[in-house]
């Protein structure tokens, strides 16, 4: 890491880093965790936490990488063109009475707003006259809003010959390509409601609610293309068909475009056994000043992750900002990190 002075009661830090074209950059991510309010308690601010956790630069998952939901997608991407909206958390029945389905919603401003239908266990049974179907579901208190539960998954007769996995979720459940290998196996609980499973050949958009790693589709795609190519011509460069919203890791439709700039209220149904979480993000404004030792180059940060964690109730958003180093980052001396302005629009509504 740089040499980050920081002025803010929050986490930064500031690390080298180079752009698309190998440009050498000087990035800096700032970290602001604040105090979501219980449903039963509202309050007129938000308060910052206590303890600010710095911004995670490798992305961290719930069990074992590859096999599991992400956890906390690493903060080390130099540019995102939106702004990434995840939540970690339950869908949870209503004062804790048992149902076996409920409907959820997220809104966030005027630019997101998503509804999900979560339903307790199910496998798949036997059809009449043939096929297979979703079982009727089990009763819950508490589901949890993981890509574990949502549609995906590897079909149980896959083989490295032969594989048959959806690659838009390879850790859920549900994708299954033969009848009698699918009876008793697990249905998602996570549903979109105009895009329901209803028989084994259908193929639902996975819908979640966090992070999505970066070997799923659509992300991946966004990588570009890595054969001779770009060997010969741009190796170890990104490719020239790379796009930036592979830096995204909130699903397509958790990213606000344009970027959120704080003040915009963030409804939650569904998330609290109590009732609605509801909020309004704060409205912080950051100066970024990088000295470096023949001139200091200022800028502003981005907002472009909101974290939302509804079991812990807490939030924590990130911004960012990077400029291009002068000549080499060798002449870096230290990033000062500081409000613009005073921090505004903290009330809830």
């Amino acid at each position: 890491m740089a040499n980050c002075e920081n002025r803010t009661p929050f986490s930064a830090q500031a690390m080298p880093s180079s752009d698309r074209n190998g440009r050498d950059l000087m990035l800096a991510v700032v970290s602001a965790q604040f105090h979501i309010p219980h449903p039963a308690h509202p309050v007129t601010h938000l308060s910052p936490c206590s303890v600010q956790e710095p911004p995670p630069f490798s992305d961290e998952y719930f069990g074992e990488p590859g096999a599991s939901s992400m956890k906390l997608d690493g903060q080390c991407a130099y540019f995102k063109p939106a702004t990434d909206i995840y939540l970690i958390g339950d869908a949870c029945a209503p004062h804790g009475n048992p149902v076996t389905e409920m409907r959820m919603h997220i809104r966030v401003g005027t630019s997101i707003a998503l509804s999900m239908n979560v339903y307790g266990d199910r496998t798949w049974q036997r059809a009449i006259p043939f096929g297979a179907k979703p079982s009727s579901p089990a009763k819950f208190t508490r589901m949890p809003l993981r890509w574990e539960r949502a549609f995906g998954g590897v079909a149980k007769n896959s083989s490295p010959y032969s594989p048959a996995f959806e690659p838009r979720n390879p850790i859920g459940c549900g994708f299954e390509t033969d009848v009698d290998a699918a009876i008793g196996k697990p249905v998602p609980n996570i549903e979109d409601p105009d895009d329901l499973l209803t028989q084994l050949s259908d193929r639902p958009q996975p819908i979640g609610v966090g992070a999505i790693a970066r070997h799923w589709e659509p992300r991946l795609r966004l990588a570009g293309s890595y054969g001779s190519t770009w060997q010969r011509s741009r190796a170890p460069l990104w490719p020239d068909d790379f796009n930036p919203e592979f830096f995204c890791a909130a699903p397509p439709y958790l990213r606000a475009t344009p970027h959120l700039t704080g003040g915009e209220l963030v409804v939650l149904d569904g998330f609290h056994p109590d009732g609605r979480l509801q909020f309004v993000l704060p409205t912080l404004r950051f100066s970024i000043v990088n000295h470096f030792a023949n001139r200091a180059i200022s800028t502003t940060s981005t907002l472009d992750g909101v974290l939302i964690e509804c079991n812990d109730l807490r939030l924590t958003i990130y911004y960012r900002a990077a400029v291009l180093a002068p000549l080499s980052l060798v002449k870096h001396r230290k990033t000062v990190i500081q409000f613009a302005s005073e921090p505004l629009g903290m009330a809830i509504l």
